[in-house]
């Protein structure tokens, strides 16, 4: 449940995910204009296959669109981003986990600029979900491994969502109504509009 007490944590939250909305936005901007600078289709393929091929290799969470791993999150299973990764006996340490999940949010900005600036469909809509769901977790497990006072990962993955789409869409009322209803998840709606309400400012 929610307390009221909980709210300056969520207003971390809200400025951590303005931070990673305008990496998201600034970075896919970037790429893709690297890309249509490559002038023939099939380099632009050939380089996106490569730099996409070693991302999923290093991090396999972001072979395909990242619900799952997203999902797993929620489920209480952060060991699920290890899965399949080269460093897989690392599961278990939290350190190693938050750095994953660093690398993650860092690196999904990447794959998804360079999936559509080498030629492929795709938008921001669930990159921005994605993201969303790694940033609020990540702030709430290293809160936890730090000794902050404890805050529920599951609620700080589903407000990171509508925070990162908020930042990305500049949608506030949107992200947070569309979280609440696909995820009933009205008991946060205060944290949801504060968090985005953060976050929009901060963009």
């Amino acid at each position: 449940p929610f307390g009221l007490s909980q709210l300056p944590f969520y207003a971390v939250l809200g400025v951590f995910c303005a931070a990673v909305s305008l990496y998201f936005l600034r970075v896919t901007d970037r790429v893709e204009s690297w890309f249509s600078r490559r002038g023939n289709m099939w380099v632009r393929v050939a380089i996106g296959g490569v730099l996409l091929g070693l991302m999923v290799y290093l991090f396999p969470p972001l072979y395909g669109e990242g619900y799952a791993t997203v999902t797993d999150l929620l489920h209480g299973n952060p060991d699920s981003v290890f899965a399949g990764a080269p460093y897989r006996s690392l599961a278990g340490n939290a350190w190693a986990t938050l750095g994953v999940l660093l690398a993650l949010i860092v690196l999904k900005a990447v794959a998804t600029a360079s999936t559509i600036g080498a030629g492929g469909v795709g938008g921001t809509f669930g990159p921005s979900l994605v993201l969303g769901g790694l940033s609020g977790y990540f702030v709430a497990m290293l809160g936890n491994t730090l000794g902050l006072p404890p805050q529920d990962t599951a609620n700080f993955a589903l407000v990171g969502m509508a925070a990162v789409m908020t930042g990305v869409m500049h949608a506030p009322f949107m992200a947070t109504f569309l979280i609440a209803e696909i995820t009933g998840g009205y008991g946060l709606l205060v944290p949801l509009l504060a968090t985005s309400a953060v976050t929009y400012l901060c963009v």
